[in-house]
């Protein structure tokens, strides 16, 4: 498991002057001077006076020049660090003048620099190192850049193991998977094979990331779910004298109550449950101590940062009667952005697998075809009866980019299937592949791992992104994803530009419009980057940088939870309608983060039973919950199977369910931005 365990980046040392070696003396100041009216200044001893003679005054907010030297506001009062520390910097100095007291000076210098240093850390902001992967791929700890020899993708592979120097020392990495095309990367043999060729990426020591501490303290901004905050361990704030800090995403308030369910996070106010007769007292809980013995044992056993009422029968009965207490914590445009994992890039395709059998975007037809066929590999006849229209989509020479041009009234559709290569290499390449939902699987953590040893988990909230060119401003344009029992589409009239959400519940039922159509720039030829995402449960729209939808439309979502095989084997589409000429390019589908429930191993299924739908049903547990305390919050990191944090502090932890709050007066800040890599240069979301 990794702790996020933050590391303070050394304070700045002034330089020393690089002509002399030691520190120049300031000029000496004016004593026959007065301030400006209002204005005091501490006296300093001159040792020499200014030479008698007539002084012209400047006007205000003027410079003057004696002598040759360098210009010299006076517009404030001479004396003071600041002003001396700026003459000293400048490298000025007065003819005629004997040096002050080096000694002095070079002490107030440094003096005034470590006291700004000190309030700028304690107040203002401080840099902090990103040592391991809890955060990622949000934040990355020590990681290599790999690109998979096979498909060209790259993505960040966790690598503090080796350089750990704890739980037995470092270990070499030498293996990982590609999330792309699933191709298992042996570094010794890729560049053994490659006669060097190819090479592991270099270590990346962690990101370093600037912490604001001032606007929570001065009321600026409070703290708000989903920020990235820094605070001190609580379990263990010191560890060999040294401040043990933990970066995490903020997901629960002070008297809030927060579940888990299926990868999403769910909030509820104490008052509201209270008014649906939850009780939360040690009171209350006396007069039924059958019923809340755990809660009572909490009461005894532990301090009030783990008394979090984990799995409170009463609050968890109200969550699967779909109470409306319960909001479920959605992220705005930006956040679903940074917080997207990706799955497939169609620009990246395996070079070793036959197009054939692996293409994953392909044009299908729908005709005599249900999408409820308990066959899965009725996608394969789908795909053969479209190659007889000479009207649907055509694939360019390598397959990234696809084109049409028809007339007719019925849709065409190119559609995305999750066809994995085989498990083990001996296999050979099979003439068809069964299709699998998408899961959480994440590149980052496959480290020294082989592909059937871990589980994964469904993830149903999709964000599909593709580059339009339109050729004619008209006919119909449809991005389709599916989650569970529905399927829900953004359609865009290409000749006003004008774009509807709709929602198909069962199987092929009509759809349900749930928003009024829209006006885009998606209206006339040309190209535009085109994105739609299925993401807590609301619709989000872009078209290239705006938000026609603003934040999303929301919906109710179903009661029926969990991946279908209709739906799910068929998790994004593109399609057209009607006299349409255009085509896309540059196919991407990304995942949202999936938040576990805290127990790495306890709930998923192995790449091998996902292709079985029979187990499906059994991949997850039901909703936990927390209970978050006054003066406290509720973190977890974003990478959620690999995070200790509010859930589970560490690995003993697990089987316990011993996790923690964090006290609000254990909080450092808002992380802002990550200043170094610079080529991960960019504000904090």
């Amino acid at each position: 498991m990794a702790d996020e365990n933050v590391k303070k980046v050394p304070d700045p040392v002034p330089p020393p002057d690089p002509a002399s070696g030691r520190t120049r003396t300031p000029p000496s100041q004016d004593a026959n001077r007065q301030p400006p009216t209002g204005e005091a200044i501490a006296p300093s001893p001159v040792p020499h006076s200014r030479p008698a003679g007539p002084v012209s005054e400047p006007l205000p907010g003027r410079t003057r020049t004696d002598e040759g030297n360098t210009a010299v506001s006076v517009n404030g009062p001479p004396g003071g660090p600041l002003k001396r520390l700026g003459r000293w910097w400048r490298g000025s100095a007065k003819k005629n003048q004997q040096p002050a007291d080096t000694v002095r000076e070079v002490l107030e210098t440094i003096v005034f620099v470590v006291v700004l240093v000190v309030l700028l850390k304690t107040f203002a902001a401080e840099a902090f190192v990103i040592p391991t992967g809890s955060m990622a791929t949000t934040l990355l700890g020590v990681n290599r850049e790999i690109t998979c020899p096979k498909c060209g993708a790259k993505f960040p592979l966790n690598s503090h193991d080796e350089v750990e120097k704890k739980r037995g020392g470092p270990t070499a990495v030498e293996d990982c998977i590609c999330y792309n095309c699933r191709y298992q990367i042996n570094f010794p043999r890729e560049e053994r094979e490659s006669n060097g060729s190819w090479q592991r990426g270099s270590l990346s020591y962690g990101d370093r990331v600037l912490v604001a501490k001032f606007l929570a303290d001065l009321g600026l901004k409070s703290l708000q779910p989903l920020d990235v905050v820094v605070f001190k361990f609580p379990e263990e704030p010191l560890e060999d004298y040294t401040p043990k800090n933990y970066i995490k995403r903020l997901i629960g308030l002070p008297d809030q109550v927060i579940v888990i369910y299926s990868g999403d996070i769910y909030v509820a106010q104490r008052k509201d449950l209270e008014k649906k007769g939850i009780p939360f007292t040690k009171e209350e809980w006396l007069k039924n101590p059958e019923r809340y013995g755990n809660l009572l044992e909490e009461l005894q056993k532990y301090p009030l940062r783990r008394r979090m009422m984990r799995d409170h029968k009463d609050i968890l009965k109200l969550f699967d009667k779909g109470s409306d207490c319960f909001h479920i914590l959605r992220k705005p445009p930006d956040k679903i952005l940074a917080l997207l994992r990706p799955v497939y890039d169609n620009d990246h395709q395996a070079k070793d697998l036959p197009r054939s059998v692996f293409q994953r975007w392909a044009p299908e037809s729908d005709e005599g075809t249900p999408s409820t066929a308990t066959d899965l590999l009725a996608y394969v006849a789908k795909r053969r009866q479209a190659e007889q229209d000479p009207a649907t989509w055509k694939a360019d020479q390598d397959g990234k980019s696809f084109s049409i041009e028809r007339s007719g009234k019925e849709i065409a559709w190119l559609r995305y299937r999750n066809l994995l290569r085989p498990l083990r290499e001996e296999e050979g390449n099979p003439k068809q592949v069964i299709p699998v939902p998408i899961t959480d699987f994440l590149s980052y953590n496959t480290a020294n791992t082989q592909r059937d040893q871990k589980n994964y988990r469904w993830v149903g909230d999709l964000i599909l992104e593709c580059e339009v060119k339109v050729e004619k401003a008209e006919g119909e344009l449809i991005l389709q994803l599916s989650k569970g029992a529905d399927r829900f589409q953004a359609r865009w009239d290409l000749a006003t530009g004008r774009c509807t959400l709709e929602r198909i519940k069962g199987d092929r039922k009509p759809p349900q419009s749930i928003s009024d159509p829209t006006l885009t720039k998606l209206s006339k030829p040309g190209t535009y980057l085109v994105r739609f995402a299925n993401v807590d449960q609301r619709l989000t729209v872009w078209v290239d940088k705006t938000l026609p939808f603003d934040q999303g439309v929301s919906y109710q979502p179903s009661r029926e939870q969990g991946p279908t095989q209709g739906n799910d084997l068929e998790p994004a589409s593109i399609g057209v309608r009607g006299p349409v000429s255009l085509s896309v390019q540059k196919l991407k589908l990304g995942r949202d983060t999936y938040y576990t429930q805290g127990v790495e191993h306890e709930e998923g299924l192995t790449e091998k039973e996902w292709e079985d739908p029979q187990k499906w049903d059994t991949y997850q547990r039901g909703p936990t919950s927390f209970y978050v305390q006054p003066g406290h919050y509720f973190c977890m990191g974003d990478n959620s199977p690999a995070s200790s944090d509010s859930r589970s502090w560490d690995k003993e932890s697990l089987s316990t369910y011993i996790g923690g709050l964090v006290p609000e007066r254990l909080m450092l800040g808002r992380a802002l931005a990550i200043y170094w890599p610079i080529s991960r240069f960019g504000r904090i979301k």
